[in-house]
Formats: C-alpha cells, structure tokens, sequence
C-alpha cells in the first residue's frame, strides 16, 4: 500500500497519467512509435525509428492498441528495494505497475518555478512512455529479460535470451520515435557550482533545462515554453532540431536522461566519477 503521502501525489498526476493513455489511444501516429516491438525479431540493434516503423498492418496497430489498454499501468512511488555495500540500488522487472522514483514525486510538491514544474511532469510523460516500451516488449516477449551488450549510449543494444541477437533497448526506441531523439536533464548546480550530475542529490527543484540528444550526435536545448504547450495539447512529436539551440554535450550523458533519473530498471552508477555500475 502506498503511503498517505504518496497517494497524494499519485492522484496530483492522474490527470497527467490519464492524458497520455488517451492521446495513445486516440492518434495512431503515437502509438505506431511502438509497433516495432510487436516484432522484435524483424528489427536489427541499429535500427533508427527516425527513419524507418517498418510496415505494419491494421491487425497490428490492433494488437498493439489490445495491448497497451491491458498493461497501461497502475502508477505508484518507488522505493528502495535493497542495499548493496551500504549504497541505494533500485529493481525493475516489468510489473504490471509504474513506479515513478520517489524523488522525482515528492519534487512535485516542494516550492519551485512553473517552468521547473513543467520540466517535471514531461520528464515524467517521457519516463513512462519509456516504461511502455519496455513493458510491450515484455508481453510480446514473454522471456523478456535481456543483458546489454553495446553501452555506445544512448542508442543501448541489448541481447534477447530467446531470439538470441541484438536488438534496440526498447525504452530509448520509443523515445526517440516519439520525440527525435533521446530526452535528458541539467541542473542549476551544475553552472551554478560546477558540479556533475549526481543521480541521488541532484535538486529537483532547480532543473535548467531539458535537452534533447539526436543520432547525428548532437545536442539540442528544449523550449520550455515549447514543452508546456506539448503537455497542455499532448504533442507527442519529433523535436523541429532546426529551430533548437545546439549546445555542447554535456558531461556524463548517459546518466542525464529522464529513465535513468528514475532509476528503476536501468545501471546504476553511483555518485562520484568512476562509480561502479549495477545492471539491476
């Protein structure tokens, strides 16, 4: 059972949570983001989503509508599920329940900026679009667990137990499907202090600003009022890069993305340069 705090700030986000499932629901050009997972053994570790969903038929945007309607998941905040050598590691094996990291809920209900808030709830709506890809994959294949075997981030591949080859890390596939590119974060401490990300003690509250990572290998500055306008009218669409500031890539990027910040399913480096990484 969620705690009374933590029921709070689910019911805050049900509006949020209910938005994306019928924007899924209701235009077919977001929901076809997902529609290579339905075939995983059609689909190469290289494969680019920004060029090519493959062709798909009536039958399998039916499927997958089936699908996401059944696994749309609760929602509920995440917490530590065990300690190795006194420092905090988090689980994930594809339940049929979103947990959202603890610290991001309760950012949610601290003193910040509007623009900090919208920052929020999109990098929320990219962790469970992330969450969706993973757990699609999951119910088409039911041995779903795999083992990354390229860390050339942010495009991971990783290798099927069953079909025994390389394919795309599911999450990041539908990202960048959706959006372009692959979707991450920068602090205010950071300028502010020099500092690099740090997955427990980075101030939530005080985010600078989302960028965008593309395949070319650039970076891309995101607008936040760009940002506030496509979670109002539920644009779920590639970023327009000509129209973005390009910036230097940030350090450590791998650890700048919205799914690692939520830290359930994927590596964990600990703080520090040269931590120790965990495939939980």
């Amino acid at each position: 059972m969620p705690s009374t705090l933590s029921q709070a700030l689910i019911d805050t986000l049900q509006p949020l949570f209910s938005g994306l499932r019928l924007a899924l629901e209701q235009n077919p050009t977001y929901l076809s983001a997902f529609l290579p997972l339905l075939h995983p053994e059609d689909i190469s570790g290289h494969y680019d989503p920004t060029r090519d969903l493959g062709h798909f038929s009536e039958a399998d945007m039916h499927s997958l509508l089936t699908r996401l309607r059944k696994i749309f998941p609760a929602v509920d905040v995440s917490t530590l599920c065990k300690w190795r050598d006194g420092k905090e590691v988090y689980k994930f094996d594809v339940p049929d329940f979103f947990e959202l990291h603890g610290r991001l809920a309760s950012a949610l209900s601290m003193r910040q900026t509007d623009n900090n808030r919208h920052h929020l709830h999109f990098i929320i709506i990219v962790i469970l679009l992330h969450f969706l890809g993973h757990a699609v994959l999951g119910h088409v294949q039911r041995d779903y667990p795999y083992i990354n075997i390229c860390d050339d981030f942010p495009y991971h591949d990783c290798l099927s137990r069953s079909l025994r080859k390389a394919i795309p890390e599911p999450g990041y596939l539908v990202e960048e499907a959706l959006f372009g590119g692959i979707i991450g974060i920068v602090f205010r401490e950071e300028r502010d202090e020099g500092r690099p990300p740090r997955f427990l003690q980075s101030d939530l509250t005080r985010i600078d600003y989302l960028f965008l990572h593309h395949r070319n290998g650039s970076t891309y500055e995101l607008d936040p009022a760009d940002l506030r306008d496509r979670i109002t009218n539920w644009r779920l669409t590639p970023f327009d890069i000509s129209s973005l500031r390009k910036i230097s890539l940030p350090r450590r990027i791998r650890e700048r993305t919205c799914a690692f910040y939520n830290g359930d399913h994927l590596g964990v480096t600990f703080p520090g340069d040269g931590g120790e990484v965990l495939h939980t």
